[in-house]
């Protein structure tokens, strides 16, 4: 019995799940190498250890929710902390 055009064999479905795969491992691979330069541009901006965690662990070991609320609290957390040191070092006029 002939096989229908519109109904893919077997063997052609496994060779596009290997196509599709490849295509979301270059994409996964494009990721990490994106993270990695994000990575290497914040450490040479000096940040901390907390920060380079949060995007190291991007699309690794954290999804992309819990990486942008732990970057949204690191944000707020350091605008507070910088804030304050402004308030407290208050500049004068040196005319």
């Amino acid at each position: 019995m002939k096989s229908l055009a519109i109904f893919p064999t077997l063997e052609g479905h496994g060779k596009l799940e290997l196509e599709l795969r490849a295509i979301q491992l270059e994409k996964d691979n494009m990721d990490r190498k994106i993270i990695l330069e994000l990575y290497n541009a914040l450490a040479l901006l000096g940040a901390g250890m907390d920060l380079l965690g949060t995007v190291g662990s991007w699309k690794n070991s954290m999804s992309d929710e819990d990486t942008l609320s732990s970057l949204k609290a690191w944000n707020k957390a350091t605008f507070e902390e910088l804030r304050k040191l402004v308030k407290h070092y208050e500049i004068v006029d040196f005319e």
